[in-house]
């Protein structure tokens, strides 16, 4: 028996195919505001409380996940902004709903690692769950991009080269950075030198990738139709 559109059942396969990468233009086409984007907003919010949920020092906008659920508002526009040009198509609403289907993989984020584990363990455990759900999440924006808006590889690349690196360069320019290290790897005590380190990285590359990537995005913005 097929389960009817909208149905918990059809939610779960779409997202799951979503998370696996393996979504077809079929799978994005249905995606709509309910139940799709209620149930990706309520993971980016629950994603966003679960980062600090062990930390009794974590501000209002952290502890209850209230600055991701604004957060991916933000981020769906500037990638709609970059990418609407290449695609004919292009619905900001349809961008909003996958970036917040790709939330699920940050819920590693959650495990109180620092409760069990040595100091130096709770590190390394942040850090690669940060660089995983980090290329999971850009991955799954590259298969939507390619797959369902039909752009290029260099117009994927270049956009999304441009909407990163600006965000790094914006937010060490702010002197924001460390604190975003801190809450995307969920960084306490010990780990504050590492978010320091990682944003300091992060800042060079970002000075590195941002000409480049407005250099080949531009382009492809010029040359498209």
């Amino acid at each position: 028996m097929k389960s009817s559109p909208g149905s918990l059942v059809d939610l779960l396969r779409v997202w799951g195919r979503i998370l696996s990468l393996r979504a077809t233009e079929s799978d994005f086409e249905q995606l709509e505001f309910r139940p799709h984007f209620l149930a990706g907003w309520a993971c980016v919010w629950l994603v966003g409380a679960g980062r600090w949920w062990d930390d009794a020092t974590a501000t209002f906008p952290k502890s209850t996940g209230v600055g991701s659920a604004v957060y991916v508002f933000v981020l769906a526009f500037f990638l709609y902004l970059l990418t609407k040009k290449f695609a004919k198509d292009m619905d900001y609403a349809k961008m909003l709903i996958v970036v917040c289907l790709s939330a699920p993989p940050a819920l590693v984020y959650a495990f109180p690692i620092e409760r069990f584990d040595h100091p130096q363990v709770s590190v390394i455990y942040n850090s690669a769950s940060l660089a995983l759900v980090s290329i999971w999440r850009v991955a799954i924006m590259v298969r939507y991009l390619r797959v369902y808006l039909l752009l290029t590889h260099t117009q994927v690349w270049s956009s999304l080269g441009v909407l990163v690196s600006g965000i790094v360069l914006g937010a060490g320019s702010l002197g924001a950075l460390k604190a975003i290290g801190e809450s995307m790897g969920g960084y306490r005590d010990e780990g504050a030198r590492i978010a320091a380190d990682i944003a300091a990285g992060a800042f060079v590359v970002g000075l590195v990738l941002f000409p480049l990537s407005l250099l080949v995005y531009w382009f492809q913005y010029r040359n498209a139709d």
